[in-house]
């Protein structure tokens, strides 16, 4: 029981994961990660506290500003758009919104118009 992490406290070590593997996307490609490391992060974005999804949101933004292979990045936005806004729980809706308002920081207008995140997110709002 000495060695066990407690539950409640486990967000942080995802938090000091998800800042220790944003230093390695300079290093990797998405195509290392593979869909696991995404996976991850949508996981988060759903199921963490708020620091945690935070977190997780930038991860993800930096994931998709490293990421040079269109065909992941589209897989990766039809997710967040089918996982977040299309979902019967708020708590998710709400995690959609704040992916449009992080993501309104780091990329253009055109990016959004591409994902239809404008439409979604005034539906939603």
């Amino acid at each position: 029981m000495g060695n066990t992490i407690n539950k409640n406290h486990a967000w942080r070590l995802e938090i000091s994961f998800m800042e220790t593997m944003d230093k390695c996307f300079n290093c990797f490609t998405l195509k290392d990660f593979g869909e696991a490391y995404p996976n991850f992060l949508l996981k988060e974005i759903e199921k963490g506290n708020n620091n945690v999804r935070r977190c997780a949101i930038h991860s993800l933004i930096q994931l998709i500003l490293k990421n040079y292979y269109l065909n992941k990045t589209d897989e990766i936005m039809k997710k967040i758009v089918s996982q977040f806004s299309e979902a019967k729980n708020y708590q998710a809706r709400i995690a959609f919104l704040q992916v449009c308002e992080q993501f309104s920081q780091h990329f253009s207008r055109q990016f959004f118009k591409n994902y239809n995140l404008n439409e979604v997110a005034v539906a939603l709002a």
